[in-house]
């Protein structure tokens, strides 16, 4: 007897085919007994999913033992592609501007120190100015006195922390001259 699924040989004793698993004709499958061990044909099915003997399966048809099952392709959705995109646009851009961030904060903080610099040296100038057109010769006790004889416009403040300059009294033998009130945040 030859299977009515695969075509293979079938004993008449057998209800099920060695090679395919099929009822035998005119045996139903029962509910209860599970169909036999599968035999070498089975087995050699299984490891081969491409099996010469056996035919393709039809259209709705659902796959046989040994066949071959292609899974479903999946398809990336536009949004996660959009989303992959501007998170990389971000990650880049992040890496070039960061650099140019640092670089503009660096050469703020060399402008300002140029400037408090600059501010110091207007100063002393004033200072040496103050105490040759004096009668007395003396230096001046504050940075207002500068500014009431004219010879600053105002009283100077640091650019990088914008607080007055630190008046330092004159000593014997020593001018009086002002002290950054910022100085951590920049060289003098």
């Amino acid at each position: 007897m030859n299977c009515s699924r695969c075509g293979g040989e079938m004993s008449d004793e057998n209800r099920f085919c060695q090679r395919c698993g099929a009822p035998a004709e005119g045996q139903a499958p029962s509910g209860t007994a599970g169909p036999p061990p599968p035999g070498p044909d089975v087995l050699q099915a299984r490891e081969s999913p491409f099996s010469e003997s056996a035919p393709p399966p039809a259209p709705g048809e659902p796959p046989q033992l040994g066949e071959f099952i292609e899974a479903p392709r999946r398809r990336i959705s536009m949004p996660l592609i959009v989303g992959i995109v501007v998170l990389a646009i971000l990650v880049v851009g992040a890496a070039v501007s960061g650099p140019i961030i640092i670089i503009t904060l660096n050469a703020r903080q060399v402008a300002q120190r140029k400037t408090c610099i600059s501010n110091q040296r207007n100063v002393e100038a004033a200072i040496q100015e103050y105490a040759v057109e004096s009668p007395d010769q003396d230096y001046p006790s504050s940075l207002q006195d500068l500014v009431n004889a004219d010879l600053l416009k105002s009283v100077p403040t640091c650019p990088s922390g914008h607080k007055p300059y630190i008046w330092v009294k004159a000593q014997p033998g020593i001018a009086p001259y002002i002290s950054c009130p910022n100085n951590s945040t920049h060289e003098q």
